[in-house]
């Protein structure tokens, strides 16, 4: 788990709410110092895009999280 530490850009589209679902595309990639950071869009199923995220970055939490409670979110992602 982690907590957001900083992204390179952020721009949101004027989109006018049309009832078509929205999806988030999610991309992560490895820069060569082994450091994950991701990059983001939220689009619709007409494919009109609504949010671009560019260089999601983000800190380990200082607290380690219990392994109990990462199951349901761990059940989560197995069943995506």
């Amino acid at each position: 788990m982690a907590l957001p530490r900083s992204i390179e850009s952020l721009t949101l589209y004027r989109q006018s709410i049309n009832g078509a679902n929205i999806y988030a595309e999610v991309q992560p990639t490895t820069a060569l110092n082994g450091e994950l950071h991701f990059d983001a869009r939220v689009v619709d199923s007409q494919g009109r895009l609504y949010l671009e995220l560019k260089d999601y970055r983000t800190s380990p939490m200082a607290d380690a999280v219990e392994p109990g409670l990462l199951v349901p979110l761990q059940e989560l992602m197995k069943d995506s």
